[in-house]
């Protein structure tokens, strides 16, 4: 039984050094559904931003229009029409 142990030992020293990587290149794989799930919520989050920007044109485009309609308009104190306004 003596000369077991040291039998044992040797042949237990590489184990840690085959079982070590192997758990870190578990922890590195891919998990396809994961992938599928954040593609399809970054696709909703652009589509967001998308629509927002979309929106902001959309005001951006009445602000300047109105702004055309009111250029040049002479400034008077108290003023609401055309003819000048505050």
């Amino acid at each position: 039984m003596v000369k077991l142990q040291p039998l044992l030992k040797y042949c237990m020293r590489p184990i840690p050094a085959l079982v070590i990587p192997l758990l870190l290149s578990a922890c590195n794989s891919p998990n396809s559904s994961l992938y599928k799930t954040q593609s399809n919520s970054l696709y909703q989050v652009s589509q967001a931003e998308f629509e927002q920007l979309v929106r902001n044109v959309e005001i951006k485009t009445k602000i300047l229009e109105q702004y055309a309609n009111w250029r040049g308009v002479a400034y008077r104190f108290g003023g609401t029409t055309k003819k000048g306004i505050d």
